[in-house]
């Protein structure tokens, strides 16, 4: 795309083109991350995984983000997407090495996260690596 010159496309994807630099994203991925607005930092990270943006989950990993890292609040990402009801990032983050076990100090496990959302895909996606559905939560009440 690159050699192609911006003639022919459509405005929108030439200044995107003209604004990340031709293949940068591929190159490096905070410049690429910037460029979307977005900050190298865990809140955000946590944020972009709980919207369900694939690309901006991909480009943090890509970056270095570690892939349990967690907000202030400490949710982890994968309880954000799971919550979020975000299949294709919850199995992204899973496919990254994702902990399923992880709970915030004052919030629900992914597999509690996803439960509570009614999202059976995500539910068995989290039990088929290892969530332990009796794992207690600082929410849970038994």
């Amino acid at each position: 795309m690159c050699g192609m010159g911006l003639r022919g496309r459509p405005l929108v994807l030439s200044v995107a083109i003209l604004l990340t630099g031709c293949g940068q994203q591929d190159r490096d991925p905070r410049t690429a991350l910037g460029a979307l607005g977005l900050r190298y930092a865990a809140d955000a990270f946590v944020a972009q995984a709980g919207e369900g943006d694939v690309k901006a989950v991909e480009l943090y990993l890509a970056s270095g983000m570690a892939v349990d890292a967690t907000d202030k609040k400490g949710v982890s990402a994968l309880t954000s997407a799971a919550a979020g009801g975000h299949v294709n990032v919850v199995r992204l983050l899973l496919d990254k090495g994702a902990s399923v076990k992880t709970a915030a100090p004052q919030g629900p496990t992914p597999l509690t996260a996803a439960a509570w959302n009614g999202n059976p895909e995500i539910v068995r996606a989290l039990l088929d690596k290892g969530a332990d559905a009796n794992q207690a939560d600082s929410l849970s009440q038994w």
